[in-house]
């Protein structure tokens, strides 16, 4: 009885044993599982962002694109329009197209004459004197009008700037 009860034990204990290990080894296997699922989301996380900015590049690159395009014959139809009197359908598709752009994120930089000069904004390729103090350091005329993407400056204007008189001997920027 005592050697039945002795191999009883000896199978209760490695019954114990094998469930202890079987147990162990399930936790490890859930915790393998815990990580696996934790590493699938931030693989989903990651390709939903990847996805997201390949579409936000995409959107850019054909908006810059067009927009582009769009915005160099808006400047030549700017420039032709500076020498001669503005129609109605003139001054109608200079307003759609800066509609345009600005449903694009993009803003036209149009001083005007007299408006103060912002290096930021404006870059002077000719001068012009004035003896009028109040003159100084303000647009006389814009050549070509200068363009901004969220608060970037794409394009500055290209503008003619009042100055001093004889300031500089080259009166071309």
């Amino acid at each position: 009885m005592a050697r039945v009860e002795n191999i009883l034990t000896k199978s209760v204990d490695s019954i114990r044993s094998e469930q202890a290990r079987i147990s162990s080894r399930i936790n490890q296997l859930g915790d393998r599982l815990e990580t696996q699922s934790f590493n699938l989301e931030q693989i989903r996380t990651l390709a939903d962002s990847s996805i997201r900015k390949t579409e936000q590049l995409a959107d850019d690159f054909i908006s810059r694109h067009i927009t582009d395009a769009l915005f160099k014959e808006f400047t030549r139809l700017y420039a032709t329009l500076s020498h001669v009197e503005k129609s109605e359908e003139c001054k109608t598709l200079a307003e759609d197209i800066e509609r345009f752009l600005g449903d694009h994120g993009l803003i036209l930089i149009q001083p005007k004459l007299g408006d103060p000069f912002d290096p930021r904004q404006h870059h002077p390729i000719k001068r012009r004197d004035a003896e009028d103090n109040m003159l100084r350091g303000r647009i006389a005329r814009t050549f070509h009008p200068g363009l901004i993407r969220d608060q970037r400056i794409i394009q500055p204007a290209l503008v003619e700037v009042f100055t001093e008189p004889n300031q500089n001997s080259q009166k071309e920027a």
